[in-house]
């Protein structure tokens, strides 16, 4: 398990690092567990072999005010090579358009293709269905045998990966505005040796800058540390003994014919032909007298 980094310098230079792990599998399997892992992470597959992928700039880094480096532009290339039965050696080769990559950044690659290989991997795994115990794959939805929802857990390594890019985003800017407070509140000293007051305006907007970027690093940490917890769960209707009604014995309930017999269909229609017209009640014989 190896990491390397040949990094560039400067605003939209292209930062490059690869990461070099062990994977479960052979190389065909390992490759198209790969690609849904990349799909789910945003990425677009570009070709399957080599598999290549990329993703366009997100968030903040769109106007290059990020400090996560998994939101600027990034194309990825992952190489697969066999190493003995049953494993595979995966290398990914990043090119992140990125104006300052620093160590922290290669950390936070390093962490996301750790969870791509365990995305991959948790797709080979089986799981046990909650209802009935039955063994089903993991990217199953619902069990086979009585139906119930699989609900796999995520792989840890995403949240590491999550606590990675947050707390270095956060880190970052924190340190870029306590720079911008310190060097802004040089400028009052100078104006007062050189008497230039004109320099106020100076110190005034990077303090106004520098706290900012202060405010938005400590925000940065704590939204990481304390993230918003969804709610959003699919809720199943739960069932009691003592909701369910269970009949006593097998026999079928009474029920009321629907079909009756011609002389009673036409007995209950006499009273409404009488209210009608009296004469319709009558039989034959005795409308003929009348």
């Amino acid at each position: 398990m190896t990491d390397g980094m040949n990094s560039g310098n400067g605003m939209g230079m292209i930062s490059e690092h690869d990461v070099t792990r062990l994977m479960a599998g052979n190389v065909e399997s390992a490759r198209q567990r790969l690609v849904i892992a990349l799909e789910q992470l945003g990425y677009r597959v570009m070709s399957e072999n080599p598999l290549r992928a990329r993703h366009g700039a997100r968030g903040g880094a769109v106007y290059y005010m990020s400090a996560n480096a998994l939101e600027y532009p990034t194309r990825l290339e992952i190489s697969l090579k066999p190493q003995g039965a049953g494993a595979t050696q995966v290398t990914f080769d990043y090119q992140v358009q990125h104006g300052a990559f620093g160590k922290g950044d290669r950390q936070t690659l390093t962490r996301e293709a750790e969870a791509l290989i365990a995305l991959a991997s948790q797709r080979a795994q089986a799981l046990n269905c909650a209802g009935c115990g039955v063994e089903v794959a993991a990217d199953s939805r619902f069990c086979r045998k009585c139906g119930a929802p699989i609900r796999s857990t995520a792989p840890a390594e995403l949240e590491v990966m999550r606590l990675t890019a947050g707390t270095r985003g956060g880190y970052q800017w924190t340190w870029i505005g306590i720079s911008l407070l310190f060097f802004g509140w040089l400028f009052p000293l100078v104006a007062v040796l050189k008497d230039a007051p004109k320099l106020m305006i100076a110190w005034a907007f990077f303090s106004a800058v520098g706290a900012w970027a202060l405010g938005a690093g400590l925000r940065r940490i704590h939204f990481t540390l304390n993230p918003k917890e969804d709610k959003e769960e699919l809720q199943l209707p739960t069932y009691s003994p003592a909701t369910i009604a269970t009949p006593i014995t097998n026999e079928l309930p009474q029920q009321q014919s629907a079909y009756r017999s011609i002389t009673e269909g036409t007995t209950d229609l006499l009273p409404v032909l009488d209210e009608v017209d009296p004469m319709l009640a009558r039989s034959p014989k005795e409308r003929s007298q009348a």
